[in-house]
């Protein structure tokens, strides 16, 4: 009865499975007649033969042949997570904690049917020789047999200055792969990348120099000469004046940002749930931040089907920990659909089943000698390979036709441990006996280097060809050659690694890191120097470990270098290098520095409070800033350190505290602004200086001089900084930061901040519409600014403002989304977290009109992480209550009040924790009374209307402020037809405003006008209230705005019934009214439309 299996083994034996043991206890009980099976006696004469050589590696991949060993539960979640990047988007999978299908609602379903792919990553996490590349391409097997294609590329331990690393070698192995399959194959390619608008005559300059082997496959031109990706915009028509996108695309200096969209519109191209793509990237731990970014960008984008992202990591190192802090926080809080796995070493049983499976080894054999090769070997696949080489190496084994007989267990043991708890140091020892002394010299600099191999480097350290020395060592199994990939390695990591830590005493490795670092610094010339300068210091800072170690002059020519790296790391973007770079280089000079390297620790501590600023970690920011106002000699050397602080205290929502230093320090600069300014005072000062401005000409103002007073350029700076903080506590004041930042420019002189300056005066003369000609023509000067000076790290805010505030009063506001997105992506790589998040969010209020909720609920989803990780709040708290609108209409609020604003996102302890007049609690008041016009809840609509028009107060915005006004007009004229008054004040003095905008840009506010005075005429019981709903419902429904149209049906079908008692055509619009809420996605109004046409 212990019996629980037989099954046919290699087709030549019976196998019984007894259950009572420790791992299978494998006996031959019958034994086939006839010559050895041919795979079988194959299989073991290359195990054979690799372990007699003394082969470790050859071994390895002789006996990996078969399987991997309790990788099966692995194996199966890997490959779930393929099929699911398998199947397309109209078809995805309900959630498994969904309800079923058949007892749930229509309108639910639909909306699960149109959820967006989600990306698929596979994490492989374990220690060294624990098979995570293995496991990782025991997938390939599958995707090629599926029609797709399995790509990898690694990482590697040694900073270079080249980026994507990994990802250049998976795409050239890509394209290696495809150009030996058949000649269709490549023409297929390139026939894909014209549909996606990817070509070498467009893109090539982009991809190329990061990815020289895509030349083999790039087609030269695309079919759509517009070259519009699948992810892209609709085009959008050039602005007279040249558009800012067209100033991105041209600007060398935005190719980094570049790279990214049409690595996507690459990847979109040529993979599809019908051709997948499985992408391994390898040791992700040794990636560099701009490697890491890109691999996030890719992970979150929802439109890119049929790819599958692994990833392999070792159980981090410290050093590395901060290096994948923000990658990791970032997919968590993103929600992205991960298939964790963990390499652990092998039990016991699980050595056994390898013994037997791989040898066919009796089951005595087995249960003797599994527990002293899991012992000797720690359960490590490598090492378990290992210590079967050794034995094989002392004819402990011997082979015989199809399997191996061992001699007795007393013999292997003794032998294995005479080896000590090393193999593989007793296997290496062999192979570097057969060295030369200088050879085994130059063996132990490589493993200082890491894993990869780099001939042009190692050069450096010998006096014979570099290629001699890696074909010697080659010889004797240590390096290989991957002719695949044109590169050099160690065997494997094992082999670096003990090489590195057995071979090199610990006392001795500081000596030889500095060696190679002082080797490589003197050896270099300028230029590679400033190529190489991540590989110097690593190795210089390995071995300069405390305050004694170097000499002083020599500490101080290292923290130079460590500035010129923290610089150098600014401008690539890679903010977490920087700060470990700039901190050592603070830590190598000491807290008594001040007094003899002055210059050097300003610059060092100022620029480490910017970077910690960047990256939101505000307590370094601080110690910084303090250690500058400690130690500064003079006020012009604090200003830096000041601008810092008051930014740092107005990004982590201290705005309070940042609003007193801002005022302060604008004192100290001549800067001084109404201690407590009338409405009247602000009216008079605002019409007289926009009088001014009015008589300049952009040309004028263009030829004006550089600004060169240091104090002007300084006060710039900190105004700059303040008019966000003070938005958030003093909003009066606001008008006068945008008047003197003017002022100081007509008066002093251009600099980069000027652009901001006349974006904020176009955003101020636009935002209420109070002039839309000057809003333009500042707007444009504002661009023109900052083409003239390309200061990308204003980028975000001047794009912010116009697109925001000008834009709309020329084009429609979808044509901003292409702009405001890689505008985005230039704010968060030049460090200006604050307005390249709102660059990401500014959009997904107009989209809301247009854009089914789920995708929008994505959208902001990504968007709350990426303010997370970056620990940015001075957006965050307005967001919130737009995401829990969206939410709430999916049917994801408050489930007993489903038109009440409230949810897990945006919680009544949120909203009482905010300041009265926070932002966030105006939008809040807007986004409820939207819920309960849509939701027929009139008299509450009108009630938070009251509030809600601190928005158009407030200037934020014509789009904003448009709907904003819409909705509180609507929400009293269909109070008032509720009630059956005749007066509706409010809507009527909103609709002539509407109407007045509408006259300037019809495209963005005729809809809105139309509807709205549809209901008034309504109101009226008019003759004309029919054809004016229809007119509206016609122009909404050419932009296809979902909530307008389905409000607008709703209001025509009630107005239908109620007053004309045509209840036959009233269904009708009921029933499109539901429609587009179904197309909309929005569950919960759906929910409440039904129950509202039942009433028929």
């Amino acid at each position: 009865d212990s019996l629980v299996c037989i099954s046919l083994f290699h087709r030549r034996e019976l196998v019984i499975m007894d259950d009572d043991r420790s791992y299978a206890h494998r006996r031959r009980l019958v034994q086939t007649p006839g010559a050895p099976h041919a795979s079988t006696s194959s299989h073991l004469a290359a195990l054979w033969q690799a372990l007699a050589s003394n082969d470790t590696i050859g071994a390895i991949r002789a006996g990996q042949s078969q399987k991997l060993y309790g990788r099966e539960d692995d194996q199966r979640r890997m490959l779930e997570a393929y099929h699911r990047v398998k199947m397309p988007s109209s078809t995805a999978k309900p959630s498994v904690t969904s309800t079923t299908t058949t007892t749930m609602p229509s309108f639910q379903r639909q909306q699960q049917q149109q959820e967006p792919p989600k990306a698929e990553l596979i994490s492989i996490l374990g220690d060294t020789g624990t098979g995570k590349t293995t496991l990782a391409q025991s997938l390939k097997k599958h995707v090629e047999n599926d029609g797709g294609t399995f790509i990898w590329g690694r990482f590697g331990q040694m900073p270079r200055p080249d980026l994507y690393t990994a990802f250049r070698e998976a795409m050239t192995d890509f394209v290696n792969q495809q150009q030996l399959r058949q000649k269709e194959s490549v023409e297929n390619i390139q026939q894909s990348l014209r549909r996606g608008g990817v070509s070498r005559e467009k893109d090539g300059h982009i991809l190329l120099p990061v990815i020289p082997a895509l030349e083999h496959i790039l087609p030269e031109n695309t079919d759509n000469d517009s070259g519009n990706g699948p992810d892209s915009a609709p085009q959008q028509p050039e602005e007279e004046d040249g558009s800012m996108l067209s100033y991105l695309r041209s600007d060398p200096s935005t190719a980094a940002i570049r790279f990214k969209y049409v690595f996507r519109s690459f990847l979109q191209s040529i993979c599809s749930p019908q051709q997948p793509l499985v992408l391994l990237l390898d040791e992700l731990n040794w990636a560099d931040e701009a490697s890491l970014d890109l691999l996030a960008f890719l992970l979150v984008d929802s439109q890119i089907e049929g790819i599958l992202f692994i990833i392999t990591m070792q159980n981090v190192l410290k050093e590395n920990v901060k290096r994948l802090i923000n990658f990791s926080e970032f997919v968590v809080f993103s929600k992205i659909s991960i298939t964790d796995v963990k390499t652990l070493a092998l039990s016991e049983r699980e050595v056994g089943d390898l013994l037997a499976t791989e040898f066919h080894m009796d089951g005595d054999d087995v249960l003797a000698l599994a527990p002293i090769v899991h012992q000797h070997s720690g359960g490590n696949p490598f090492h378990i390979w290992r210590v079967l080489s050794l034995c094989a190496e002392q004819r402990l084994v011997r082979f015989h036709v199809d399997h191996f007989e061992w001699t007795s267990d007393e013999e292997v043991a003794k032998a294995l441990r005479q080896t000590g708890n090393n193999p593989m140091m007793q296997y290496l020892s062999s192979r570097v006996a057969k060295l030369s002394d200088e050879t085994r010299e130059h063996v132990r600099i490589a493993s200082c280097l890491g894993c990869r191999l780099y001939p042009e480097i190692l050069q450096f350290f010998m006096s014979r060809p570099v290629d001699e020395f890696l074909a010697e060592v080659a010889e004797c199994g240590i390096f290989e050659y991957s002719a695949e990939r044109d590169a050099w390695s160690f065997a494997h990591d094992i082999v670096q690694e003990t090489i590195y830590k057995e071979m090199i005493h610990p006392d001795d490795r500081i000596g030889y890191h500095y060696r190679i670092g002082r080797k490589l610094w003197r050896s270099f010339d300028k230029e590679q120097l400033g190529d190489f300068l991540l590989l110097v210091l690593s190795q210089l800072l390995i071995a300069i470990t405390d305050d004694k170690a170097g000499e002083e002059e020599e500490r101080v020519a290292i923290a130079l270098l460590c500035l010129s790296s923290g610089v150098k790391g600014v401008s690539n973007s890679t903010f977490r290098t920087s700060a470990f770079y700039l901190q050592k280089g603070i830590e190598l000079l000491g807290s008594d520095a001040w007094q003899s390297e002055y210059d050097l620790c300003l610059e060092l501590h100022n620029a480490a409070a910017e970077v910690y600023t960047s990256l939101g970690a505000y307590e370094q920011t601080h110690h910084h800033v303090d250690e500058v106002l400690t130690h500064a000699h003079s006020f012009h050397d604090t200003l830096r350190a000041r601008t810092v602080k008051i930014h740092a205290l107005g990004t982590s929502a201290d705005y309070e505290e940042a609003t007193k230093e801002a005022l302060s320090l604008l004192e100290q600069l001549g800067v001084v602004f109404p201690k407590n300014p009338s409405k009247l005072r602000l009216m008079f000062d605002w019409w007289r200086f926009s009088r001014k401005l009015s008589h300049r000409s952009v040309e004028s103002i263009m030829r004006l001089p550089v600004m060169s007073d240091p104090k002007n350029v300084a006060a710039m700076q900190v105004l700059n900084i303040t008019f966000v903080v003070l938005a958030f506590t003093r909003d009066e004041l606001s008008p006068w930061v945008v008047i003197e930042m003017c002022r100081i420019t007509l008066e002093h002189g251009l600099s980069p901040v000027a652009s901001i300056a006349f974006a904020l005066f176009g955003y101020s003369m636009g935002g209420l519409g109070r002039n839309p000609e000057e809003a333009l023509r500042f707007g444009q000067l504002a661009l023109a600014l900052y083409r003239k000076f390309g200061a990308r790290s204003y980028m975000a805010r001047v794009c912010a403002l116009y697109y925001d505030g000008v834009h709309c009063w020329k084009r429609s506001p979808s044509e901003m989304f292409t702009t405001l997105t890689q505008a985005s992506q230039v704010g968060m790589e030049t460090g200006d977290t604050e307005f390249g998040l709102l660059c990401a969010g500014l959009p997904a209020w107009t989209k809301l009109s247009f854009t089914p909720l789920h995708e929008i609920d994505r959208e902001l989803t990504l968007l709350e992480a990426r303010m997370k990780v970056h620990r940015q709040s001075t957006f965050d708290n307005v967001i919130r209550p737009l995401h829990q609108f969206a939410q709430s209409l999916m049917g994801l609020g408050v489930a007993e009040d489903i038109a009440y604003l409230r949810g897990e996102i945006y919680t009544d302890d949120l909203e009482s924790s905010l300041p009265k007049e926070h932002p966030a609690r105006c939008w809040a008041k807007v986004y409820q009374v939207v819920m309960c016009c849509l939701f027929g809840r009139y008299n509450e609509a009108v009630q938070y209307s009251k509030l809600a028009i601190e928005v158009i107060k407030r200037d934020f915005g014509p789009i904003s402020v448009s709907e904003t006004m819409f909705f509180c007009g609507f929400a009293d004229v269909a109070y008032a037809r509720e009630r059956r008054k005749k007066k509706a004040h409010v809507a009527r003095r909103y609709c002539h405003r509407l109407f007045q905008w509408s006259q300037r840009a019809p495209d963005n506010f005729s809809g809105m006008y139309l509807l709205l005075d549809a209901e008034l005429t309504a109101l009226a019981n008019q003759q004309a209230t029919y054809l004016k709903y229809k007119n509206a419902l016609a122009v909404l429904n050419q932009g296809n705005y979902f909530p307008l149209v389905a409000l607008g049906s709703e209001r025509l079908a009630l107005y239908l019934r109620d007053y004309k008692g045509d209840h036959g055509t009233a269904r009708l619009f009921f029933s499109a009214s539901t429609g587009k809420l179904l197309e909309m996605g929005s569950s919960g109004q759906s929910a409440a439309s039904f129950k509202r046409t039942a009433t028929f």
